[in-house]
């Protein structure tokens, strides 16, 4: 028994001094198969090279056989080819950027655009999108684009009020190139809406207000609030993301006056969210227009004069408007002139019977786009000459009294058999009536009229005169 153990020992000591001062050779593995092997797995062999490897550890990536020493180098894959050390010698890479304008915000919708610099020879962009807030922090997702554009909501994954930080490289020679270095860190928006731009003025009651984009939201609402007067306010249901603040009927919407606008959208399953933020709306100041440029002054920069008193006096278009009022001040008439209210955007002289021919009036315009509405000013002055001669003086004598009246108005003066019309603002004749010279100081007129202005016209051999007056 002695003498075993004696001889076991031997051996293991015989053979661990074998094993230790082995003089066989390492080997390098050669798992890609191209004769250059992998330095960081070896195996010693005394028995011949084994299956799989080689005796070099040449090999600077062991997964493919293209790269090896001596391989010709491929300019733009970002790898070392021919394993010396360098990579893409030759062929700088292809580098871009993201706009720095969006980096750091808040994108104002969810599909807003976010822009790489443009690459010359880019095929395609790919952009790596890390999740930095919320339950999916951390998440990389990947997007490959044709242009150098991309939406957070292309993303197979993506939430409103969560922060992205954004990576983009473009394509180039069949290769990803490097990600752009700038840290570029993006918001989305919270889940609700408001509109586009806050505040905002609008040019015209007709322009067009966009709400930000909801992703798959199937309709919104505006609520617009009057702030000065709550009780006004109208909600809009609209399938598009868009309303215009002539489409208000609720109540009258004035120019040059602040709204309130929230928003509210519709879910896939029929639920309203609640109104974003309160977003203000001023109205564009009140339009005014003129008359027609052609008919506001003559060649030499002088009064127009019209061929009749029966030609019309046009006012420039405006879209929208309900009504023209055309205003014309001047001798014989009152000091703040005579109103012409019209739908035709065009009046005539004729409508004004008081007009002297041969002098000169001045004629301007006002809008009316709702009649409850205060009125609105007037535009450009225009000069226009009533066609005919000079009548003769008004005989001093005619008096049309009290002025205003409240029951009836008589006349007084010395003039022959006449005719007395009553007509209103517009020159709609409403009452005709042929008085003898001899009844005239005992008649009385306007009787039946409610109250308003008129204009009344006395006709006769030797008279022809109008007057302006106001019944209480």
């Amino acid at each position: 028994m002695k003498n075993a153990v004696l001889i076991f020992l031997f051996t293991f000591f015989c053979f661990g001094q074998v094993r230790s001062q082995s003089d066989c050779p390492v080997y390098y593995a050669d798992a890609d198969g191209d004769g250059y092997g992998n330095p960081d797995t070896t195996i010693e062999s005394c028995t011949g090279t084994p299956a799989g490897y080689v005796a070099n550890a040449s090999d600077c990536d062991d997964t493919l056989a293209s790269v090896k020493p001596g391989a010709v180098e491929i300019g733009y894959n970002l790898r070392d080819d021919d394993c010396d050390g360098l990579i893409d010698e030759g062929f700088p890479p292809k580098t871009t950027y993201i706009s720095p304008a969006i980096c750091g915000t808040e994108l104002p919708e969810i599909n807003t655009y976010i822009y790489a610099g443009i690459v010359s020879g880019a095929t395609a962009y790919n952009w790596k999108v890390t999740t930095m807030t919320g339950p999916d922090a951390g998440q990389v997702q990947y997007l490959n684009t044709v242009l150098r554009c991309m939406r957070i909501s292309n993303l197979p994954i993506f939430s409103y009020d969560t922060s992205y930080k954004i990576e983009v490289a473009p394509w180039y020679a069949g290769y990803i190139q490097p990600y752009s270095s700038e840290t570029c860190i993006v918001t989305t928006p919270p889940a609700f809406s408001r509109l586009g731009q806050c505040p905002t003025g609008i040019p015209q009651m007709n322009t067009i207000i966009y709400a930000r984009m909801i992703s798959n939201a199937t309709a919104y609402r505006f609520r617009v609030v009057d702030p000065e007067d709550p009780a006004n306010y109208q909600i809009l249901t609209r399938v598009t993301r868009d309303f215009r603040m002539n489409q208000i009927i609720d109540f009258v919407v004035h120019y040059n006056k602040v709204y309130n606008v929230d928003v509210a959208f519709r879910n896939p399953d029929g639920t309203w969210s609640e109104y974003g933020d309160v977003c203000e709306v001023i109205t564009p100041s009140f339009p005014t227009t003129m008359v027609s440029e052609s008919q506001c002054s003559d060649e030499d920069g002088g009064p127009y004069e019209p061929a009749s008193v029966h030609e019309p006096i046009w006012a420039d278009y405006f879209h929208g408007a309900l009504q023209y009022v055309f205003k014309v001040k001047g001798p014989g008439l009152p000091a703040n002139g005579i109103e012409v209210p019209t739908v035709t955007r065009w009046f005539k002289l004729a409508q004004i019977p008081s007009l002297i021919p041969g002098e000169t009036y001045n004629v301007c315009v006002r809008l009316v786009f709702n009649h409850n509405s205060p009125n609105g000013p007037f535009g450009k002055v225009c000069t226009i000459r009533v066609p005919g001669s000079p009548r003769l003086a008004h005989p001093t004598d005619i008096k049309i009294y009290p002025n205003p009246f409240v029951d009836g108005f008589s006349i007084s003066g010395h003039f022959d058999d006449a005719e007395i019309t009553i007509s209103d603002m517009s020159g709609r004749t409403l009452e005709k009536t042929f008085v003898a010279s001899s009844e005239i100081a005992n008649k009385t007129f306007g009787n039946t009229l409610p109250s308003g202005t008129y204009i009344i016209g006395i006709n006769s051999n030797d008279v022809h005169h109008a007057s302006v007056v106001m019944k209480q």
